[in-house]
């Protein structure tokens, strides 16, 4: 019989049903969701409470958490759990192979669980394709953000100077005075905090786009305020934001000094959210600064196809001025050549999608 676990307030919690429904195994099976403590599980006493159960087939659910775990953590599990068919369950892809590891998007698989029923795909592909390809699009961007992070002001606040503001949908909900905004967990220096503060781009923060600024994070199917933008709930994504724009300008909340913990190897592991997966799933383009080589990474790793040219991501060695520099060349692109672009390409978005979808169909568990 199938057990399902929480390691939660430190002890380790029974479930009668699985704590992430997006885990399906199948087989028989202890499932364990590391819910704290997860960027440094203590590995001695997981294995401890493991051995015990006598279950052959262990997963270990890092999703929940998003949680990066440094490479060597994933030796030592997969040493103490050696007598199991052990599977790591992460949201990070893996330059190192484990053959523990499974990359578990989870938040690409909240898209594909409410988007990919009831004809969506062939709706959105038909009017993506047909019913704007003979209009211009309402903006040419979308930009979205939630808290403040000094990578993301930056280039807004590039996008600002150069007159390409208007030309977007855009959205930043916080300021700095936000009651949430801690500048320690958002890696914003004293110094970079005195320089957001005097620049002319924050002064018409914050800007709202969906929603209210000032709802409570909820996960609730039924939730009465939707907070801007949706960023941890891919489920309630407005897609029209993607059929009213050419592309989207990404940055990934783990971009400041990427990782931004100290104990996690950036050239082992990239970590993602759903950001990036929105796009893909919805067949725009995007610019994207996060972990860096990111479409290098997803080209090599899982298939996708990078040669439009609004698609841009930072590499290794690669500055800030540089990325703002291109985008703001995307941005003062006429509504015509961006027109041309996007439908010169059109094939690969699709071929991007499907990819996506391929391979949340696949894994298996």
């Amino acid at each position: 019989m199938s057990k399902y676990f929480r390691y939660e307030n430190k002890e380790f919690v029974e479930y009668d049903h699985l704590p992430c429904s997006y885990i399906k195994p199948t087989k028989e099976c202890l499932v364990l969701s590391i819910m704290e403590d997860s960027s440094r599980p203590k590995v001695e006493l997981i294995g401890l409470f493991i051995k015990k159960q006598n279950i052959e087939n262990v997963y270990l659910d890092f999703i929940s958490t998003e949680s990066y775990i440094d490479v060597n953590t994933y030796k030592r599990l997969e040493v103490e759990l050696s007598g199991f068919n052990l599977k790591i369950l992460t949201v990070n892809i893996l330059n190192c192979e484990f053959k523990s590891h499974i990359f578990f998007p989870v938040h690409a698989n909240q898209l594909y669980e409410v988007f990919c029923g009831n004809n969506f795909l062939e709706s959105n592909k038909f009017i993506q394709l047909n019913v704007l390809r003979s209009k211009k699009r309402l903006k040419k961007y979308l930009f979205l953000n939630h808290h403040i992070r000094t990578e993301r002001f930056k280039i807004f606040e590039s996008l600002y100077n150069n007159n390409n503001l208007d030309d977007g949908l855009v959205s930043f909900n916080w300021t700095l005075d936000n009651d949430k905004f801690d500048s320690r967990h958002y890696d914003v220096s004293n110094e970079d905090m005195e320089y957001i503060l005097k620049s002319e781009a924050y002064k018409i923060l914050p800007i709202e786009l969906d929603g209210d600024n000032n709802a409570n994070y909820v996960f609730k199917n039924d939730i009465k305020h939707i907070a801007n933008p949706v960023y941890f709930q891919p489920q309630h994504t407005n897609v029209t934001h993607f059929h009213n724009t050419y592309f989207e300008i990404i940055t990934e909340g783990f971009s400041s000094r990427t990782p931004v913990h100290p104990y996690a190897d950036r050239s082992n592991i990239l970590h993602y959210s759903e950001k990036i997966y929105k796009p893909l799933m919805f067949m725009n383009p995007f610019s994207f600064w996060g972990p860096e080589n990111t479409l290098e990474q997803f080209s090599k790793h899982l298939g996708f196809s990078f040669e439009c040219p609004l698609y841009h991501c930072n590499n290794m060695g690669y500055d800030l001025d540089a990325f703002n520099t291109k985008v703001n060349e995307f941005a003062s692109l006429s509504y015509s050549d961006l027109h041309g672009i996007y439908y010169d390409n059109f094939e690969e978005f699709e071929h991007n999608r499907n990819t996506l979808i391929r391979y949340l169909e696949n894994i298996q568990l």
